[in-house]
């Protein structure tokens, strides 16, 4: 049985390409997952933990949350970015966190911050 973080994610989905750690925090997975079971379709991870050296060098946020393991940045299969961001809306833990829109780049950013934040690069 491959290792997993809930019912809908692998362990390996959210490693850091440079040293393979997924060291993601508990409440940050429970509210993933449940955004899972709401869009009744798959989450595609492009980015799930980041070691500080990865972050740096792909020139991420110094104090991102990606390195604590409390952030991921997201494509749901099938829906358009402003659909997924009204779906993340639905969610406690992500209205009360981050979310992030990419349009050039086509993906949705979630953090569990605890505090609202929203912008659109």
């Amino acid at each position: 049985m491959k290792p997993r973080f809930g019912e809908y994610f692998l362990c390996k989905e959210f490693m850091c390409p440079c040293c393979g750690m997924a060291l993601m925090d508990r409440d940050f997975m429970v509210a993933l997952n449940h955004l899972r079971a709401l869009a009744d379709r798959p989450i595609k991870i492009n980015s799930g933990f980041r070691c500080h050296s990865h972050n740096y060098v792909i020139g991420g946020a110094p104090n991102s949350f990606h390195t604590a393991g409390r952030a991921a940045d997201i494509v749901i299969v099938g829906l358009t970015l402003g659909e997924m961001f009204e779906l993340a809306e639905q969610v406690d833990v992500f209205r009360d966190g981050g979310i992030g829109i990419y349009p050039r780049k086509g993906f949705i950013h979630l953090d569990n911050r605890g505090y609202p934040a929203r912008w659109k690069k």
